[in-house]
């Protein structure tokens, strides 16, 4: 009897499980990925603290280098050194994993570069999820840039821009 109780929720989440692997649009961080502008699956080569914010939990900011082995979304080149930083609130110093590969998500910062948003293990399923996302979402950004430059008063965000204090809307022709 317990055996039958127990067997109907784990065959659920098992379906569940399988489901969000055949359609990783179904998986709870599609969006996620899908809104990165920089995704990559790297080797982190190093990671040292640069500064420690007295703060608490204290702030430790990390100088780090990537080794993209992978990009799905972004500039970058496999193989060419990415230096970017890290910041993580902790009462002890974390320990990033250096020297394993690693699944990225990150920004562009004004002074250093790039910074990393999140950082984990690139288990196969995220990792399928991430190139699925992130190729959907460089194609959406590219049909929104095409609108923008077509159409701007169509696009999906003119409105906000409109609508918003002290933004200009400005268009040119390049009549050359």
């Amino acid at each position: 009897m317990f055996a039958q109780r127990l067997t109907i929720p784990v065959l659920l989440l098992a379906c569940l499980i399988l489901s969000a692997a055949v359609e990783p649009e179904k998986h709870p961080r599609y969006q996620e990925f899908l809104k990165a502008r920089l995704v990559m699956v790297a080797k982190l080569e190093s990671a040292t603290v640069a500064a420690l914010q007295e703060s608490f939990p204290p702030r430790h900011i990390y100088a780090v280098s990537l080794m993209p082995t992978e990009v799905l979304r972004g500039n970058f080149e496999k193989g060419k050194e990415v230096k970017c930083t890290f910041t993580i609130a902790s009462v002890n110093e974390p320990k990033l994993p250096v020297g394993k590969e690693v699944l990225v998500q990150l920004e562009s910062a004004p002074k250093s570069g790039h910074r990393i948003v999140k950082i984990e293990e690139p288990a196969a399923a995220l990792k399928d999820v991430a190139k699925v996302a992130a190729t959907a979402g460089q194609e959406q950004e590219k049909r929104e840039d095409e609108l923008a430059r077509k159409e701007p008063e169509k696009h999906p965000r003119f409105k906000e821009y409109r609508d918003a204090a002290g933004v200009a809307i400005l268009s040119f022709e390049d009549k050359g």
